[in-house]
């Protein structure tokens, strides 16, 4: 294989490895622990919001792949600030809600609390935690960055996209 190839495979392998890590960590493993080895509880039934939980699960996790996805094929990076995306992405969910990885995560989280049939103080501190965090990041961080970075294409896109809530139009 030459080099050309492989530098081309690269950003996927590293948002393929970045996606396993940091859904396996902070949306599965953290939330699993703070509801199951805390409360030594397990479901023994699958009931109706159980199978309603499984919707916003599969979009939460479709939407942070699609958009992992899109950071290493169109953006020729990935969604971590050491190796950030060369060029402005702008498809797929990143046409509806500016942050569809964050979005995707709250979804996954607040699924999975809904699957467990279980809610924690620590699960409810820890999405909001999270979401805070992020919050956070995306303003003082990551958007200044994208604005000295791309420029006056990114200042349309911030008019056009909201930054938490999908605009379906």
């Amino acid at each position: 294989m030459n080099r050309e190839k492989i530098r081309s495979w690269l950003p996927i392998v590293k948002c393929a490895v970045l996606a396993v890590v940091w859904t396996a960590i902070l949306g599965w493993l953290v939330p699993q622990g703070m509801l199951v080895s805390r409360y030594d509880w397990h479901p023994r039934s699958f009931g109706l919001l159980r199978y309603l939980a499984v919707l916003p699960l599969a979009l939460g996790t479709v939407m942070c792949y699609a958009a992992i996805w899109s950071f290493a094929t169109v953006g020729q990076g990935t969604p971590a600030p050491f190796d950030p995306p060369r060029r402005l992405v702008m498809q797929g969910f990143f046409r509806y809600v500016r942050n569809p990885i964050y979005v995707g995560a709250v979804l996954i989280v607040v699924s999975e609390a809904a699957l467990l049939q279980a809610v924690s103080v620590p699960l409810v501190l820890w999405i909001t935690g999270i979401f805070a965090g992020v919050h956070f990041l995306v303003v003082l961080y990551e958007e200044p960055v994208l604005r000295r970075k791309f420029g006056a294409d990114y200042e349309q896109y911030l008019k056009q996209v909201p930054r938490w809530v999908p605009r379906l139009k």
